[in-house]
């Protein structure tokens, strides 16, 4: 069935977190690896804290990841100086380069665009603003109303109540294969974005799009709509 609401990911999927990753790297004391651990660790504790019923700011998370695994290499940070370095990375970063055009094509051929995020709602619109890309969503949601973050199932059911869309006719757009688990598990449809260095989870059911970017991804169902 083609959808009606295109719910997007945010960090990773539309906009690239580049500048974040090397500064939490250059803080960590290594290279590319060190990212990936401190967003693996964001991952990880966010899903802790949301099983275990008390679910912290999502930036707060982040920044006390990072100053675990600071104090894990031998040294220290203060809470206040980690949040610092994730709030101004994420404020240099920008949207892909093919982010804008395929979103743009999407909402004029009438699609409702949702950014549906773990990041918080404070000031989410300013930033995708600040993007370059703020003016194409109809809806700019964080999760963290839902008591969670994803794959939790109550932030795919948090999207749906407030768009008004229903789960068959939702589509999740992500990079992170676990982001779209959740959003199977609560009868979505899903598209994949393979970002550079991003690979499918083989465990779990296709999605129904794989593509290499927003421009493709606009191509692929478009084209669907049509052989419909």
């Amino acid at each position: 069935m083609t959808p009606s609401h295109i719910f997007f990911d945010v960090n990773e999927t539309l906009i690239d977190i580049a500048p974040l990753r090397s500064a939490v790297a250059e803080r960590l004391g290594g290279g590319e690896g060190q990212a990936d651990r401190w967003f693996n660790g964001l991952i990880e504790y966010s899903l802790a804290e949301t099983l275990a019923g008390e679910a912290s700011e999502f930036a707060d998370i982040a920044a006390a990841v990072l100053a675990m695994q600071v104090a894990e290499n031998g040294g220290s940070i203060a809470l206040d100086d980690a949040k610092a370095i994730v709030s101004d990375g994420l404020g240099q970063s920008e949207a892909y380069r093919d982010v804008p055009a395929g979103l743009s094509r999407l909402k004029d051929a009438g699609f409702s665009l949702v950014a549906l995020t773990n990041s918080g709602g404070d000031g989410l619109q300013e930033r995708l603003e600040k993007a370059g890309i703020g003016e194409f969503f109809d809806h700019a949601l964080s999760v963290q109303p839902s008591g969670g973050y994803k794959p939790d199932r109550r932030c795919y059911e948090y999207g749906l109540s407030e768009t008004g869309a229903s789960a068959d006719r939702a589509l999740m757009v992500a990079c992170h294969p676990w982001d779209l688990i959740g959003a199977q598990a609560a009868g979505w449809q899903t598209a994949f974005v393979a970002r550079p260095g991003k690979a499918w989870y083989p465990l779990a059911d296709e999605a129904e799009f794989v593509v290499d970017d927003i421009e493709d991804l606009a191509r692929h169902i478009l084209e669907a709509r049509q052989s419909v």
